[in-house]
């Protein structure tokens, strides 16, 4: 089973976005989202490489993976395979424009 890194990048978005879920459309909703973000850490953990490349990122040392959840949001990850660590680094609003994406904030 690989190990899960949290990057603070990702931690920051996260907060955010369940606080404004919360505000913005209740209880129900935020916890949806703290939902859908265990399930795909505990997917990650059983099956690290289990979730496509993410296509159109830019350049990275590793092997940007992606997993879309909330219908809009992507939560952005690596697997480093030699240590066996999955590294969380961000949740990406597939809403934006994907030239906006930088991975300069992951390293």
């Amino acid at each position: 089973m690989a190990e899960i890194v949290v990057h603070k990048l990702y931690e920051e978005k996260e907060r955010q976005y369940i606080i404004d879920a919360y505000e913005n459309f209740g209880k129900k909703t935020a916890r949806k989202w703290k939902e859908e973000l265990m399930k795909i850490q505990n997917f990650l953990k059983k099956y690290p490489e289990g979730k496509p490349p993410f296509l159109g990122a830019p350049k990275f040392s590793y092997l940007l993976r992606g997993a879309n959840f909330m219908r809009n949001f992507k939560l952005v990850y690596y697997y480093d395979e030699s240590l066996d660590v999955v590294h969380i680094v961000d949740i990406w609003d597939m809403r934006q424009n994907p030239k906006r994406f930088s991975v300069s904030k992951y390293k």
